[in-house]
Order: structure tokens, then C-alpha cells, then sequence
């Protein structure tokens, strides 16, 4: 999916998306839930996954 597409499904604006895709910004828990459904999974494999690549990156949140 472009990120042109994943903006217009989830209701974001393509450059807000481009900047939470770039780690930029930090969606909250609102934008969140509407990558998630607009992903098409639920929103726990979303930040499950994200746990994992910050895990994976060497930066566990501390």
C-alpha cells in the first residue's frame, strides 16, 4: 500500500503520514487505531510490531 493510500484510508494527512513513516512524529493513540484498521489488522499487532523494531534498533524506550 502507498502512503498516499494508507493516509486517504486512515483519514491522515499524506504528509503527516510521511512524517510518522520517517519517525518524525509520534502518532497518539487516536491516529494509532486508524493506521491500524486502515492496515486492515488490530491495533495491538500494530504496536506489538513497533515494539519489535525499537527492540531490534537497540532503543527499548529507556
Amino acid at each position: 500500500m502507498s502512503q498516499l493510500a494508507l493516509a486517504m484510508e486512515a483519514s491522515i494527512e499524506r504528509a503527516h503520514m510521511g512524517r510518522i513513516e520517517r519517525g518524525e512524529r509520534v502518532p497518539n493513540l487516536v491516529a494509532i487505531v486508524k493506521i491500524a484498521t486502515a492496515l486492515g489488522c488490530i491495533t495491538t499487532a500494530l504496536v506489538q510490531q513497533f515494539e519489535r523494531q525499537l527492540v531490534a534498533a537497540g532503543d527499548n524506550g529507556k
